[in-house]
């Protein structure tokens, strides 16, 4: 009689087939995680990119618009299109209707002008906007009494081109330190 146990070598094999298996798909799933992550952090770095072009060229249209523009002609047009209009209403604008140095400021036209007219002339202006999607900026024409509030939000700055001229965008850096 023998005295050895019995062996069972298919438990063995399963068992290190399993192991196998087990190894593969962790392998598997690190990899695919990797991807996703790796993925994510691509589309954040070209998006992050992408915007910091977007207020370069933002920006560089405000500066030559202060060296190109002669502020108290666009506020005289502005105050013009502005005695226009009925009080209390929003007005929007074609292209036609804006000068051609502001059409030409920027590689793209104008996305939206409109004139806002209240009962407060001091406070009624006309906002010319360029952008789209998830960014815009734009410029704010009103009397010299007119004081922009877009400023006041957490997600856009604005900076004074002269007394009641303003031009504002969707980014709390500073455009110009």
């Amino acid at each position: 009689m023998n005295n050895d146990p019995p062996t069972n070598f298919g438990a063995r094999k399963l068992r290190k087939l399993l192991l196998w298996i087990i190894a593969t798909i962790f392998l598997l799933a690190v990899i695919l995680v990797t991807f996703i992550v790796g993925t994510y952090v691509w589309i954040f770095y070209q998006a992050g990119k992408e915007a910091d072009f977007v207020l370069k060229v933002a920006d560089e249209g405000f500066k030559k618009a202060k060296t190109t523009i002669d502020p108290e002609k666009l506020r005289a047009w502005a105050l013009e299109e502005i005695s226009k209009r009925n009080t209390n209403t929003n007005f929007f604008m074609s292209n036609s209707e804006i000068p051609a140095n502001i059409v030409n400021l920027y590689s793209d036209s104008p996305e939206d002008v409109s004139v806002k007219k209240y009962n407060d002339p001091d406070q009624s202006y006309v906002e010319i906007c360029w952008g789209g999607g998830f960014f815009h900026w734009m410029i704010d024409i009103g009397s010299t009494n007119y004081i922009e509030t877009t400023g006041a939000t957490n997600t856009y700055t604005t900076v004074e081109w002269v007394p009641g001229i303003y031009y504002s965008r969707e980014d709390t850096r500073h455009p110009f330190k």
